[in-house]
């Protein structure tokens, strides 16, 4: 079998790429806006349950994103590693929740529409990578990308923050 992902492969199709690019990651982000906006309503009045909900639905919308992209990788017949892009978009939202997380603590700039910001262009870097080199073992490229636009993007708040 060879390690180069066929460019035919449905896996790879445009409705696919469509929801794991751009309406997961939607969902992903509204989903973190309305629980974060219940979670950090609820630290003002000091009371934790709130948090922890938001970081329980959190992990479960990133888990099940990443079960449910593995499996439709598995079921339209990827056998060269199906994981990949579910561990990419796993990472993305992490990183755009740690990242709108960061970003209502500071206070800079701040929008309802940043989580869905942070969630869909997060995933488009990591998906745009990915699919650069699906196939090949070079995924990590995607995750290091990621995590590179979050951490410039964290440190951009952090710098506003600092000089505002």
């Amino acid at each position: 079998m060879s390690d180069v992902l066929d460019r035919s492969d449905p896996a790879l199709s445009v409705p696919g790429r469509v929801w794991f690019l751009f309406l997961y990651p939607l969902l992903a982000g509204v989903v973190m806006m309305v629980s974060g906006f219940f979670a950090f309503l609820g630290l003002l009045y000091e009371d934790t349950s709130f948090a922890a909900l938001f970081l329980l639905v959190m992990a479960v919308l990133i888990g099940g994103g990443s079960a449910a992209r593995s499996w439709v990788a598995r079921r339209r017949g990827v056998v060269v590693r199906p994981w990949e892009g579910a561990v990419v978009s796993a990472v993305a939202l992490s990183a755009a929740t740690v990242g709108a997380c960061f970003q209502a603590v500071a206070g800079v700039a701040w929008s309802w529409l940043m989580p869905v910001l942070w969630c869909v262009g997060l995933s488009v870097v990591g998906e745009t990578v990915w699919a650069r080199f699906a196939g090949r073992s070079w995924w990590w490229l995607s995750v290091v990308a990621v995590l590179v636009v979050a951490a410039v993007g964290v440190g951009a708040v952090w710098w506003a923050d600092a000089v505002g």
